[in-house]
């Protein structure tokens, strides 16, 4: 919605699992800071929840540039924040796609799993092209609703504006 609090729309699950179909996240779930990597990062995988980080340090040198940004990198490290959320519903691995419609976050493929999952780089490279073409249809399904309502508000108008012609013509009369 307007202010990124989101629902579950569609799932597929085993049948064990608990469902997470209609159930509603606050947009406190996902901070702004993480919606913008979502928004630049389309593709998002850890193998396992539980690895170990490992420092990346850059050698100082003069006149280096800000801090490295992995923003865009498979191999970032994951906020601990998001990792204490994962291991809460019990989730040991995931793979979440944005999808973007009119270069805004529309909302969020999210493959969870509970036990550690190798996702090879030409399967992920596969659901992203799967991901891009929902995003494709769900942009084109609400542009035509837009016109749908466009046209109805403006038949309307069309309508009342005739009403008021033929007022004013009886009036005349």
């Amino acid at each position: 919605d307007q202010q990124w609090n989101g629902e579950v729309i569609a799932e597929a699950r085993r049948d064990d699992l608990e469902p997470f179909l209609g159930l509603h996240y606050p947009a406190s779930d996902i901070p702004q800071q993480a919606r913008r990597l979502y928004e630049i990062n389309l593709a998002r995988y850890i193998p396992d929840v539980l690895y170990t980080p490992v420092p990346l340090r850059a050698q100082p040198c003069a006149g280096a540039p800000a801090p490295l940004d992995m923003s865009l990198t498979d191999l970032r490290g994951i906020s601990p924040v998001h990792i204490e959320y994962l291991r809460n519903m019990g989730v040991r691995a995931t793979f979440v796609l944005s999808l973007m419609v009119a270069g805004r976050l529309w909302g969020l493929i999210a493959c969870h799993h509970y036990r550690t999952a190798d996702v090879s780089l030409e399967r992920r490279r596969m659901v992203g092209i799967v991901a891009h073409s929902l995003a494709a249809l769900i942009g084109r399904a609400s542009a035509r609703e837009v016109r749908d309502e466009q046209a109805h508000a403006g038949g309307g108008r069309r309508r009342r504006a005739a009403r008021a012609r033929g007022t004013a013509g009886a009036i005349r009369d």
